[in-house]
């Protein structure tokens, strides 16, 4: 399930260089703001064949959400837009919230490892934007340190990916989300966090507040618990996937999730009350 890149550069400039290259086509390769980026043309086609690095995203995608039994959902193009999310972010203004519905049980109807081709069941949509950053992240890191890096840290939109040895752990910082509250802070000498806030990125809509974070069983911005979820795993991607489930997880299942990866869990309310997992 390894997307195959072979790199050859040289000398530290050289690395940045190519790794914001990278960065730069894969996200010209999986976004949903650009009408004809590959991945939109097969969800408007409903399927089709894929590109070796978007088989294998759609691939993890389907296994986080199995693994998280459908709490991470990388299928709810549909909802997140009815939710008013349909451009940049940069981009929104108020906006109108739509009547959805919650998650298809069955969003992929056919693979085919063979020819990397994919049919959608009809409203399913790959959305490659939480899943997407996480696994970019693992695979710049992995070309990186390929390609002659002894140690690095990638950042794709907070989903952070640390391979390679140096002297010291990476210690990584952790938006607290209470104003003026006291830092919060990780060490990292290897593996994966990314963070998960439904205080971030929100905007307004003719129904009051929204967000980003869609719950798969209502089709709607996630309501109550947390007000932020960080999970830290041995990849990216899978620390993307848990931080989602994180945010409409008991406790219980949250620490069940992170432990059966390998992984841990933080937990912030809007209070400043702060629970790991």
């Amino acid at each position: 399930m390894g997307t195959e890149c072979h790199v050859i550069v040289e000398g530290p400039r050289r690395l940045t260089g190519y790794a914001v290259d990278r960065i730069a086509e894969l996200q010209r390769m999986w976004t949903r703001f650009d009408p004809s980026s590959p991945v939109m043309r097969v969800n408007r086609a409903g399927g089709g064949r894929l590109q070796p690095e978007t088989w294998d995203l759609l691939v993890r995608g389907l296994v986080a959400r199995r693994f998280t039994r459908g709490r991470f959902d990388p299928f709810m193009v549909r909802q997140v837009v009815a939710a008013g999310y349909d451009r940049d972010f940069a981009d929104l203004d108020r906006q109108t919230m739509r009547p959805t519905t919650p998650a298809i049980p069955d969003p992929v109807l056919r693979l085919d490892r063979r020819s990397r081709t994919v049919v959608l069941a009809p409203g399913a949509e790959l959305d490659t934007g939480g899943i997407g950053k996480g696994f970019a992240a693992d695979l710049v890191a992995a070309e990186l340190c390929r390609a002659g890096a002894t140690a690095c840290l990638v950042n794709v939109g907070g989903d952070l990916r640390v391979r390679g040895t140096r002297d010291a752990p990476w210690e990584i910082g952790i938006d607290n989300e209470v104003p003026g509250g006291p830092p919060l802070s990780v060490r990292l000498t290897g593996g994966a966090l990314a963070t998960s806030s439904r205080t971030r990125r929100v905007w307004h809509t003719d129904r009051g507040p929204a967000h980003h974070l869609i719950d798969p069983r209502t089709g709607r911005p996630v309501t109550g618990g947390a007000a932020a979820a960080t999970a830290i795993a041995p990849t990216a991607w899978v620390a993307e996937a848990l931080s989602k489930a994180l945010m409409i997880s008991s406790d219980r299942t949250g620490r069940r999730l992170v432990r059966r990866h390998r992984g841990a869990g933080l937990l912030q309310d809007r209070t400043g009350t702060v629970r790991q997992l």
